[in-house]
């Protein structure tokens, strides 16, 4: 389900649009049979099927703005989360690497349950036709179930230019820095066979720099 829609705003000559969408998914095709079905145990799979449900929401806010014919303003704000309302099955015993059987500790799957917000500014100022200068500041937030951390804050700073060198050629150059860490204690499974820290959960800082010329 989809609804859009936009509005003239009346100050510094704005205009908001919108995007807002939420989806549902739904699976209950039987378990497949598995060939050690008699060795597993009639207790193997506590259900015929997962009976699987899933929903989606997202919301995307833009509103651009002209402070005056040179400087233009762009605000995104976008909302996204991921609803896993899957039911706990509680998977009795396991055949590992086709030769032993053996019992899971914890039988309930990880959830991929999330919520995803971002909010992102961008400052322009166009002087001269041939010139494009910008800044720009954004923020991310990650909230995860049943991973090693839930909470994740990243702020990212930007400089971007665009020169227009002829009628056919313009180069553009961009630069950003960015700091993610993780709120609170990072909780890590011993007995997990990677403990490690995850690349999407663990505290970073990114530099990007990037150059075109197009022709």
């Amino acid at each position: 389900f989809s609804v859009s829609g936009a509005t003239d705003v009346p100050i510094f000559m704005s205009r908001l649009t919108t995007t807002n969408q939420y989806s549902i998914w739904r699976q209950n095709d039987a378990f497949v049979q598995s060939p050690y079905a008699s060795t597993l145990g009639t207790d193997a799979l506590p259900a015929s099927s997962l009976n699987a449900k899933v929903e989606n929401f997202l919301t995307n806010n833009v509103l651009t703005s002209s402070f005056t014919d040179t400087l233009q303003n762009k605000v995104r704000v976008r909302y996204y989360e991921h609803m896993n309302r899957n039911p706990e099955l509680m998977i009795g015993n396991v055949i590992f690497a086709d030769t032993e059987l053996v019992t899971p500790e914890t039988s309930p799957p990880e959830y991929l349950a999330y919520k995803k917000t971002n909010i992102n500014e961008d400052l322009t100022w166009n002087p001269w036709r041939w010139l494009t200068l910008g800044a720009g500041y954004g923020y991310e937030h990650w909230h995860r179930v049943n991973r090693f951390t839930t909470n994740t804050n990243e702020h990212v700073g930007s400089a971007f230019a665009r020169v227009i060198l002829t009628d056919w050629a313009q180069w553009r150059a961009s630069y950003s820095y960015g700091a993610r860490r993780y709120v609170g204690e990072y909780e890590i499974d011993d007995s997990a066979w990677l403990n490690s820290r995850m690349f999407d959960l663990a505290n970073r800082n990114e530099q990007r720099a990037r150059s075109s010329l197009n022709i």
